[in-house]
């Protein structure tokens, strides 16, 4: 019966070939002379003691008990978790029928909507064309009036003509006269009053805004709860440690730090109690800290949203003057902060942001891809100030950013157009990508992030590209900048880190992992000077400025 399990239960070191002789304590397994000296160097030596020694002295009725406690306790768990699993398996199935019943009542709902719009519409339309038809049909009336008396004269100018004597004719002839002049003096009354009317919508009728809109009402988000409650059942379980070597926990590395991954969108928000436990946990790991490339990132502030609103931050900035600067995208504003982290003020916007960026002092580009527009705000007030606005009628304007003295807009399915500050179109790049969220300008060199195709890629303004980056602990690539040694710093919000790019394109190195601490991370500018990093959050009430060296 024992040859069945005779690998688990083999006399031999399985490494060597020798003899096992002696049993490691602090791993719980048995070990060869060979063992001991290479791979148990570290352990203290009271921990070795010989094998024969200790099967003499043991009780194996106890270590048997111990065992069968310990695998009932096992199985229960791991029967506790199937059932959990198919029970989830059932609760996936009704959610996906409450989701689909929600689409189509969604549908129906986006159906009635559409026919209020067309029934408003059409009486828009049958009250505009009914006030064009009476005002043409008034100034044709008038011109047909004139027409008449027209001939009327013409009529007694031939009578005279005929019939009439020399005197007749001349007295005639001024009476008509001064009909006519009459009906000159109306004539150019009339002139001023006549116009050739035109309908069309106060709105054109473009399906691109309703496009965008879709797009983001088809991803649909997945929340994972682990389970925590098993944890300390399955701890009492475990009768022996697994056979890595034991890692000293002053030790704190990067990756240690960072062992969560994150598959998707977050939605999760902490507390202001949760916000200090976060920021004092990231506070005493980053100050003790070296990631893993040669830069090192030390959290230097963090900045929490004091609305209880619902967020969606995907833009920042630091500006000139020190101010930091947030777009809200669900709650169309613009939220500015003082250097010290205080909120100052915050600016309401006609729709949407999406991005930020400084053109002068106290005055911002921003872009509002739903409305397909441009808008420079000058901001020193909390009402703000519109210095221009302009629509990219070309397409949807999905990312912004400045080089002095222009404007480059990523337009979707077009690819890049430069305008000046007035909204005039300077030039237009086509480029083919899927959807670029953020673009950057650095040394006549433009890097834009693909977050459908997980791509970072570099090109110039004559649509030539120099590189693509891909890889797979990049995921969802956002907010991208150039530092000071030209590399290039990304976000992956998907996969919740921030990779530093070579400036050729062909390696990188992850300079920081944020899930531990924040969800999602969409923003990053770097403030060249100060050397300080600027970092924001998609479905997160938090920001952080990091400090590079």
């Amino acid at each position: 019966m024992l040859e069945a399990d005779s690998p688990t239960i083999n006399v031999l070191c399985e490494k060597h070939d020798m003899q096992l002789d002696v049993f490691c304590s602090s791993h719980k397994e048995p070990c060869c002379v060979k063992c001991i000296s290479r791979d148990h160097s570290d352990c203290p030596p009271i921990s070795s003691e010989s094998l024969e020694n200790i099967v003499k002295n043991a009780n194996p009725s106890s270590y048997v008990q111990e065992l069968e406690e310990s695998l009932c306790s096992v199985i229960e768990i791991v029967n506790i978790l199937k059932q959990d699993q198919q029970q989830n398996n059932e609760n996936i199935k009704k959610q996906r029928q409450k989701l689909e019943s929600e689409v189509k009542e969604f549908k129906k709902s986006m159906i009635s909507s559409l026919d209020v719009l067309e029934k408003k519409l059409f009486e828009s339309i049958s009250k505009s064309s009914d006030r064009c038809k009476n005002e043409i049909t008034e100034s044709y009336n008038e011109l047909e009036s004139l027409t008449n008396q027209c001939t009327g004269i013409k009529d007694n100018l031939s009578n005279m003509k005929q019939f009439a004597t020399d005197l007749h004719m001349f007295l005639g002839t001024i009476s008509l006269q001064k009909k006519l002049d009459a009906i000159r003096c109306f004539m150019s009354g009339t002139e001023d009053r006549l116009r050739n009317c035109e309908m069309k919508f106060a709105r054109d009728l473009d399906i691109k805004p309703f496009e965008s809109c879709i797009e983001k009402f088809s991803e649909t988000h997945i929340t994972c709860k682990t389970h925590n409650d098993y944890r300390s059942k399955l701890t009492h379980a475990e009768t022996f440690p697994k056979k890595s070597r034991i890692v000293q926990q002053s030790k704190i590395n990067a990756k240690e730090w960072t062992t969560i991954s994150v598959s998707g969108w977050k939605s999760k928000s902490l507390g202001a109690k949760d916000s200090e436990q976060v920021y004092s946990r990231t506070s005493r790991v980053t100050e003790s800290t070296r990631f893993s490339s040669s830069t090192e990132l030390t959290l230097q502030q963090k900045f929490v949203t004091e609305s209880t609103d619902h967020v969606n931050v995907n833009g920042c900035a630091i500006l000139s003057n020190g101010e930091l600067v947030f777009t809200e995208y669900v709650n169309k504003c613009l939220v500015v902060y003082q250097g010290n982290g205080v909120k100052s003020r915050v600016i309401e916007l006609f729709d949407s942001p999406w991005d930020v960026c400084e053109v002068a002092n106290k005055t911002v580009a921003l872009n509002f891809p739903v409305r397909s527009t441009i808008m420079v705000i000058e901001i020193s007030s909390s009402k703000g100030k519109v210095m221009e606005s302009f629509s990219t009628s070309a397409g949807i304007c999905t990312a912004i950013t400045f080089n002095d003295p222009n404007l480059i807009v990523a337009i979707q399915k077009v690819g890049f157009q430069i305008f000046d500050l007035k909204g005039k179109l300077v030039k237009t790049i086509e480029m083919k990508f899927h959807d670029a969220k953020y673009i950057a300008f650095h040394s006549s060199r433009l890097f834009y992030t693909d977050w459908k195709k997980n791509e970072v890629v570099c090109c110039d303004l004559e649509q030539k590209i120099y590189w693509k980056f891909k890889r797979s602990d990049l995921k969802c690539p956002s907010g991208v900048c150039v530092d000071n040694e030209d590399n290039i710093l990304d976000v992956g919000t998907s996969s919740g880190n921030i990779l530093k790019i070579t400036p050729d394109g062909k390696s990188a190195d992850e300079i920081l992992r944020t899930e531990a601490v924040f969800d999602s991370p969409t923003g990053i500018f770097i403030e060249k000077q100060k050397r300080l990093v600027l970092i924001c959050f998609h479905d997160n009430t938090f920001a952080a400025t990091f400090q590079s060296f």
